[in-house]
Order: structure tokens, then sequence, then C-alpha cells
């Protein structure tokens, strides 16, 4: 408009989108949550990841390197004692992101 375009054509075509979409809002409404797909053998595939990365550290190569890209995914590790006493069978809470 500021520019001398006609506020009518504008006008109608705005009026034109709204109505569509207030058609469009019920078939949102209606359609079926997507769900994200998932390999069927997925977690066949990172037990034989995590297991792999068992081997790694001990690479006199790059098992130093390793090391400190697993440490990296450890976001916190957490010891709760149960009845006064530190379980024997710790667990650390990973964080990682998936590898592309």
């Amino acid at each position: 408009m500021l520019e001398g375009a006609d506020a009518k054509s504008i006008n109608i075509k705005l009026k034109a989108l709204e109505v569509e979409k207030v058609g469009l809002t019920p078939a949102l409404t209606l359609a079926p949550e997507e769900k994200p797909l998932l390999h069927p053998n997925l977690s066949a595939i990172d037990r034989a990841r995590v297991e792999a990365l068992g081997e790694v550290p001990h690479d006199p190569d790059h098992g130093r390197e390793v090391f400190e890209v697993i440490r990296s995914l450890v976001e916190e590790v957490r010891i709760t004692p149960v009845n006064g006493e530190v379980p024997s069978n710790s667990r650390a809470n990973w964080r990682a992101s998936s590898p592309s």
C-alpha cells in the first residue's frame, strides 16, 4: 500500500486466505499425528555400536582421543547411597546424539 498497491485487492486476497484457513483448520485436527520412523533393528544396531566402543579405547593409536570423546558424552554421574551405603553397581547417565 505504501508503494501504491491497491488496498482493495490486498484486502480481497487477505479475506480469501482467512476463508482457506478456516477450511483447513478442521483437516489439521483430524490428521493423524506423525510418528518417527524407526529401523526395526535399531536396538541391535545400537548394541553393536556400544560393544565396539568397548574395544576402541584400548587402541594404542587412538585410544586417548576416543576416551575423551566418550567422556564428553557424560552429562552427569550421580551416586546415591541406598540405606546409607553406596551401591557397588552404580550407573552413569549418558546423553548423546545419534551418529549420522
